[in-house]
């Protein structure tokens, strides 16, 4: 007969706001997963303890149906109920003179709670090592060990897939999406931060009812460097210095930002991967970094149709103060926790904590990153409480969107503008507001000299060429019909707007329905109006 192997599975995120795609990111602590069902192959009931007395009980009734089985010396195991955390045990009390009962104890003899688990046709057979007897379902809702051929003695163990929330384990894995490994297919970019806010979003989506979603890591990577403000204004020195970042570098990609109107499409509509990171990632001229930026979204015809189903978060938190008791709180009220750490150089995902053997406390992670051509499902993967210094940033989701239309998404890109005689270049990068979470940072309050409100749209090309930063509004209107109102300002006078300033000529334009079009009117500085339309390039 084999002896028992655990089965494996495992469980992830990076930096807020990197450019440089340089990561040699150490992975966590990887082991097999220990925490498991074992269900009786006479019956459809699994094993269970109440009052410390294993029984027998329908699936998943409650959560002290979850066992942690370690190994031990010499090919042995000790299973440990996961809501108690005592283990599993020979009773003195005997229910024939053959028989005992079986119960759960605090660990102390170690050989009295030591088990052979071996492998036979159709399960496993579990026997407990100091005197041989073999556990048996007995009757319908008991166990017993027994030196007998009596009852049913094969067993089948599976890694658990129950939602298990107690002080001493709490394991919110079964609401996870399948992993996936950041390093496909295009190598290490960086990435985990996309990674760690999709699948935290999936996970809010799946326990809703939504079932398992997959989400475009790809879609958060182009669109939060385009939407991205270099947050210190007196750094931004002309209309054209380039404030925002390149596509699908590393970094940006925060829960925050789809709290503050960023959605997300299915992975089907911008896969993963698939095109080169720009080689002028440090190129500070706006217009090469749009041009980038504008040709990686013409990728994806799809992000702007009708039929494409968007997500988001209506509601998120963060924790200020980042110890046990807090992390463990937000677990238990079940949500997964988005960390940051090492200074930012990578993120994960917390779906849980096992605190059963109080000398090594660990958190359970869900992580996306592997060496290129491997898979993520290899192991499960802990964090130790003791290396809790080494997170910066918490921050996980309370609500999400109903799934639906973004028809804002039609907006981003560039338009040929012709205005009262006049025409240019329109290039619409920035979802006004989007900045906020970054612009509050008390760091950035302070060194901008009071917060600022993020009215950014993006920045106009006159016939010369000239640039002149644009801020606004969008909007969806209610009455008659539904559509998508842009209002902005170009102001000729003084191109280099800082966010939130709102002067000059005021455009007042209109989406149409296929997206390729705004149509409206400016009024000048005298007051007078003129008619205007912008048209797609």
């Amino acid at each position: 007969m084999k002896p028992f192997i655990a089965s494996i599975l495992l469980l992830v995120n990076i930096p807020v706001f990197a450019q440089v795609v340089t990561s040699t990111y150490v992975p966590f602590n990887r082991r097999p997963p220990n925490y498991y069902t074992i269900k009786s192959t006479s019956d459809p009931n699994y094993l269970s303890v109440t009052d410390n007395v294993a029984n027998l009980k329908g699936q998943y009734i409650n959560s002290s149906q979850v066992w942690k089985i370690e190994k031990q010396a010499n090919e042995t195991y000790t299973i440990t109920n996961a809501v108690s955390g005592k283990s599993l045990d020979e009773s003195p009390t005997t229910t024939s003179s053959r028989d005992n009962m079986v119960v759960t104890n605090t660990i102390n003899k170690i050989s009295k709670q030591t088990w052979r688990i071996t492998e036979v046709s159709g399960g496993y057979k579990i026997s407990i090592e100091k005197s041989g007897k073999v556990l048996s379902s007995y009757t319908e809702n008991s166990v017993i060990l027994t030196n007998t051929t009596k009852g049913n003695q094969v067993f089948i163990i599976t890694p658990s897939t129950v939602i298990v929330k107690t002080p001493l384990f709490t394991d919110l894995r079964a609401n996870q999406t399948p992993y996936k490994n950041q390093t496909e297919p295009s190598g290490e970019r960086g990435g985990c931060t996309y990674f760690g806010s999709m699948a935290a979003l999936e996970a809010a989506y799946k326990k809703r009812g939504y079932g398992t979603l997959d989400l475009s890591e790809e879609f958060m990577a182009i669109t939060s460097k385009m939407f991205y403000l270099h947050p210190r204004w007196s750094e931004i020195t002309t209309p054209n210095f380039r404030e925002n970042q390149f596509a699908g570098t590393q970094g940006g990609g925060s829960i925050a930002f789809l709290a503050h109107g960023l959605k997300i499409p299915a992975e089907t509509i911008v896969p993963y991967g698939g095109y080169t990171i720009s080689p002028d990632w440090d190129n500070k001229d706006l217009k090469v970094c749009n041009d980038f930026n504008f040709s990686v979204l013409k990728r994806y015809a799809n992000i702007r149709s009708k039929t494409t189903t968007y997500y988001g978060v209506k509601g998120f938190k963060t924790i200020p103060v980042i110890n046990g008791d807090n992390l463990e709180k937000v677990l238990l009220e079940g949500n997964e926790i988005k960390i940051s750490i090492d200074g930012g150089s990578h993120c994960v995902l917390f779906v849980g904590f096992d605190k059963t053997n109080p000398a090594d406390k660990q958190f359970i992670v869900k992580d996306s990153y592997n060496t290129h051509n491997m898979p993520c499902t290899e192991k499960l993967q802990y964090f130790s409480y003791s290396d809790m210094a080494r997170l910066i940033s918490a921050e996980y989701i309370t609500d999400v969107t109903e799934p639906g239309t973004w028809d804002e998404v039609k907006l981003f890109g560039r338009w040929n503008l012709k205005y009262g005689g006049w025409t240019g270049i329109l290039d619409i990068f920035h979802l006004p507001g989007i900045m906020k979470p970054l612009l509050s940072n008390p760091d950035i309050v302070s060194a901008n000299g009071g917060e600022i409100p993020d009215r950014r749209i993006g920045v106009f090309y006159d016939a010369w060429g000239k640039a002149h930063r644009v801020n606004g509004s969008i909007k969806k209107t209610l009455l008659p019909k539904k559509e998508i109102e842009i209002t902005f300002y170009i102001d000729n006078s003084k191109p280099n707007l800082r966010w939130d300033e709102l002067s000059g000529r005021k455009f007042v334009y209109t989406l149409s329905f296929d997206g390729n079009t705004l149509s409206g009117y400016h009024i000048d500085l005298d007051g007078k109006r003129f008619e205007g339309a912008a048209t797609r390039q």
